[in-house]
């Protein structure tokens, strides 16, 4: 899930560059914004992702649920990896980025 960050984090190490490098996290709050973000910043999602969002694209509950859900488990694995934080980008979207901290800590949302 988060290979890409983890191959970058080796380079960086490999080349001797040892400061703190830190995660950012992007909650997907529509499917909008995974085209925006793709044509913008050249940004790549698992085709699992995509597809999952794509059945209950028309479902905001849902779709918001199992957006945030993936985001959990991504900063689980990051931090489960080591890394000195994580950098939620909230986007004008700070009720994704809210809840997510609060799954972290073990609130139920």
């Amino acid at each position: 899930m988060n290979s890409i960050f983890e191959n970058f984090l080796n380079l960086v190490r490999k080349v001797g560059i040892q400061v703190p490098v830190i995660p950012g996290i992007m909650p997907i709050t529509s499917f909008s914004q995974i085209d925006r973000f793709r044509s913008m910043a050249g940004c790549e999602f698992p085709s699992s992702l995509i597809q999952d969002l794509q059945e209950v694209e028309h479902r905001p509950e849902e779709f918001y649920r199992r957006s945030l859900n993936f985001s959990v488990k991504q900063c689980r694995e990051l931090l489960a990896m080591g890394v000195p934080g994580i950098h939620l980008y909230t986007l004008n979207q700070s009720h994704a980025s809210y809840d997510i901290v609060r799954e972290l800590k073990g609130e139920s949302v």
